[in-house]
């Protein structure tokens, strides 16, 4: 199974989260998860296989938690191989979630 795959699966299981997934040493987040942790936290975004997605290295997971969280963000991290939900943090505002 494909890593975009996997996250249209888990996405549909929480759509309002945005998801990390581990992947190899790094967290993608995908779609518009990507666009949305891309401009939270200043990074770009890459086209694989026509999917927008964003890196961030596991030595950065924590402060970028905080980063999103500040942001007004619910984040799901999510292990590579168990699909097991490590984390939710940060309960939606309001106002629903935001978007880049």
């Amino acid at each position: 199974m494909t890593l975009f795959e996997r996250y249209t699966r888990l996405k549909a299981a929480d759509p309002v989260a945005v998801l990390l997934l581990r992947d190899e040493g790094r967290y993608v987040a995908l779609g518009l998860d990507a666009d949305c942790v891309a401009h939270t936290l200043l990074l770009s975004t890459t086209l694989i296989d026509g999917h927008r997605m964003a890196e961030i290295p596991s030595r950065a997971l924590a402060r970028s938690l905080v980063a999103l969280r500040k942001a007004g963000f619910r984040v799901a991290i999510l292990s590579d191989p168990l699909d097991i939900l490590v984390k939710l943090l940060c309960p939606i505002p309001a106002g629903g979630a935001k978007v880049a």
